[in-house]
C-alpha cells in the first residue's frame, strides 16, 4: 500500500513576525479500502518528510483520498481529423504561435483529451508564451466540447 499519488501541490511562503514561513498543502491518493487510521498514519509520514526537507518553520496539511481506476482510452488522433484541425486552427490563430506541427486526441470514458504542440519564437518572454496558452486552451474548450483535458506545449521554432 501507501501513496500512490501527489497532486495540487501548493506551497505559500510569507512572513510572521520577522520569520519566514512555509506553508504546504497537497492531495495524495492512497489504495481504495485504506482505512481512516492507515492514511493518517501515511499522510502523518508525508508531512514528517516534507518537514525534513523544508524545516520546522513549515505547516504541512494533507488531503487523502481514494486512488480510482486507472481509465484506458484510445488513441483517435486519425479519426477525428475534424477535432485536429480545430485544434491547429484554433493555435495558429494566436498572435505568438508560429505554426501547430502536432496535435494527438485520445479518448477515454467519452472523454477527448487533447496534446497541441505549438512552435513560437526562441526569444518571447515565457509569460507571453503562457497567456498564449491558456488563450488556445480556453478557446479549445469553447467551440469543441468533447475536450475534457487539454496540454499545449510550446516549443522554440
Amino acid at each position: 500500500a501507501g501513496v500512490q499519488e501527489v497532486h495540487n501541490v501548493l506551497i505559500h511562503a510569507f512572513n510572521d513576525a520577522g520569520r519566514n514561513k512555509l506553508r504546504v498543502t497537497l492531495h495524495a491518493k492512497v489504495e481504495p479500502g485504506t482505512s481512516l487510521r492507515e492514511a493518517h498514519d501515511l499522510s502523518e509520514q508525508i508531512e514528517k518528510e516534507v518537514l525534513e526537507e523544508l524545516g520546522p518553520d513549515t505547516r504541512v496539511d494533507t488531503h487523502l483520498e481514494p486512488l480510482e481506476s486507472t481509465a484506458f482510452g484510445s488513441d483517435v488522433t486519425a479519426m477525428r481529423r475534424d477535432v485536429v484541425e480545430r485544434v491547429r486552427q484554433i493555435a495558429t490563430d494566436e498572435v505568438e504561435a508560429v505554426n501547430c506541427h502536432e496535435v494527438l486526441v485520445t479518448e477515454a470514458g467519452g472523454e477527448l483529451s487533447v496534446i497541441a504542440h505549438v512552435g513560437a519564437r526562441p526569444d518571447l518572454p515565457l509569460e507571453r508564451i503562457h497567456a498564449a496558452s491558456q488563450s488556445i486552451e480556453k478557446r479549445v474548450r469553447t467551440e469543441v466540447s468533447e475536450v475534457g483535458s487539454i496540454v499545449i506545449h510550446f516549443e522554440p521554432f
